[in-house]
């Protein structure tokens, strides 16, 4: 890592730790966009952080994509690649979030359709990160919709038995794919 990069990182976790709010996260997404060689280290701090610092440095991620998705997209790729990698279910939850809202990836669907499906069948998966593995797993559908009988077997078991946004996903999803 150069002395500029360790700069980033520097500044970013400095930000990062100050305050955990929602408010901080677009304050450091408005500087990012300001200053987008920035975004690689905070993909540094993905996987090369606490996890506590990289489920913040993710949901940060977040609002980036929400102000520029040009600075996310090229990292579509790696975070498919790696979501089951990161210890903070809070981390999976945000990039599983961003990979819901951005293009699928290519090269990599077929590790992230499976991540998805080991997500939500594994049974201490946090909802959120269900019901953002189950959004991702409908939109892989549209493009290989022979997973669909499979996803209809686990929305229609969630819809039964998970929690309240497991169901209610469930639910809206399973209305997607009868339309």
């Amino acid at each position: 890592m150069t002395t500029e990069q360790q700069t980033y990182r520097t500044q970013l976790v400095n930000l990062i730790e100050q305050e955990n709010s929602k408010r901080q996260a677009q304050k450091i997404a408005e500087l990012i966009a300001q200053k987008p060689e920035l975004f690689s280290a905070l993909v540094d701090l993905f996987l090369n952080a606490s996890p506590t610092l990289s489920m913040r440095a993710s949901y940060v991620a977040e609002f980036v994509y929400l102000r520029d998705t040009s600075l996310v997209e090229p990292h579509i790729e790696f975070m498919a690649r790696h979501v089951l990698d990161f210890p903070h279910t809070g981390t999976q939850r945000n990039l599983l979030k961003i990979l819901a809202r951005c293009p699928l990836p290519k090269e990599n669907l077929g590790y992230l359709l499976q991540a998805c499906f080991d997500l939500v069948e594994n049974a201490i998966t946090p909802p959120a990160v269900k019901v953002w593995s189950l959004e991702l797993l409908y939109r892989i559908g549209l493009q290989e919709p022979e997973i669909n009988g499979e996803l209809r077997l686990i929305l229609e078991a969630l819809y039964e038995t998970g929690s309240a946004g497991e169901k209610v996903r469930s639910r809206d999803i399973l209305k997607k794919m009868n339309h």
